[in-house]
């Protein structure tokens, strides 16, 4: 995450005393609300914030192979 998001959030904590789990947790929450608007459904969306030393946002689609059915 930059450094303007991370100070952002630090500001909430103190300012609004909500804690940094909380608000990582409604971004987690915002990413996922827009890959469902933005796909139809994210079944298949993994989204998570990392918070520990380096904080970061991850997120991963997995995708799911179709193989064709065997003709008889």
């Amino acid at each position: 995450m930059n450094k303007e998001l991370m100070e952002a959030l630090d500001v909430l904590e103190k300012e609004k005393e909500i804690s940094k789990e909380t608000l990582f947790e409604a971004i987690e929450n915002s990413l996922m609300t827009a890959c469902k608007n933005h796909f139809g459904k994210a079944d298949n969306v993994h989204v998570w914030v990392r918070s520990i030393e380096k904080p970061a946002i991850s997120w991963y689609m997995l995708r799911r192979k179709s193989y064709p059915r065997r003709m008889m």
